[in-house]
């Protein structure tokens, strides 16, 4: 990095002293997490670009000074320096783009890869490039042949054998059988109080009876 020869002014990586914004059909899909998360990129890349654009201005100021100085060891220095202020400032967007491309469609995902960053994260044309990714995906899709599903066999109905009447009684049932069980029964009605307090009397006469034919 420092040291080599001072490249070319052309820069494929276009800086802005502010951030790029999110696009606005990506933005509606992050959850609160993600943006806040994004916002903290943006405030580093807000940084970056203010000392990129400040290291810009004084290397305009150095070339314009009539001094005996070596200029081109300074430029070096100068240019180094920007260097690495443009790949943080690239990384940033990179990183951003890694956090919110999962989240959304996997049909996108290679177009949203590919795009390249401008004033806006996915670049300012990515609103036409998912509408023609939608027209693809239709096409293909009446294109696609339907799908065959075997046919369904109809099994035969089981034929039942056996007694076919009603079923047995269950236990606890009530019903003619049990109540004809119940009607069968002998019963034995219990002795009231009144003829158990009449016992005493009638041994008291036998006993009498017994005393006069003696």
């Amino acid at each position: 990095m420092l040291g080599e020869e001072i490249p070319s002014t052309e820069s494929q990586v276009k800086v802005d002293e502010e951030a790029p914004k999110i696009n606005l059909a990506i933005e509606r899909h992050l959850s609160e997490i993600a943006k806040k998360r994004d916002k903290h990129f943006v405030d580093t890349q807000n940084c970056l670009g203010t000392a990129i654009v400040s290291l810009s201005a004084a290397v305009s100021l150095a070339m314009n000074i009539d001094e005996n100085i070596d200029y081109v060891q300074l430029m070096k220095y100068l240019w180094d320096t920007g260097k690495l202020l443009c790949e943080v400032y690239h990384d940033q967007s990179v990183a951003r783009k890694s956090f919110i491309t999962p989240v959304l469609d996997k049909a996108i995902k290679p177009t949203l890869d590919a795009s390249i960053s401008d004033e806006w994260l996915y670049g300012e044309n990515l609103t036409d490039q998912i509408k023609d990714i939608k027209a693809i995906e239709k096409a293909s899709a009446s294109l696609k042949a339907p799908e065959k599903f075997p046919a369904r066999k109809i099994l035969p109905r089981p034929t039942f054998q056996g007694n076919w009447g009603n079923p047995p009684t269950r236990h606890g049932q009530v019903g003619q059988y049990a109540q004809k069980r119940f009607t069968n029964m002998k019963y034995k009605p219990k002795s009231t109080p009144s003829q158990s307090s009449q016992k005493p009397s009638n041994e008291k006469t036998r006993t009498g009876n017994r005393s006069i034919k003696k």
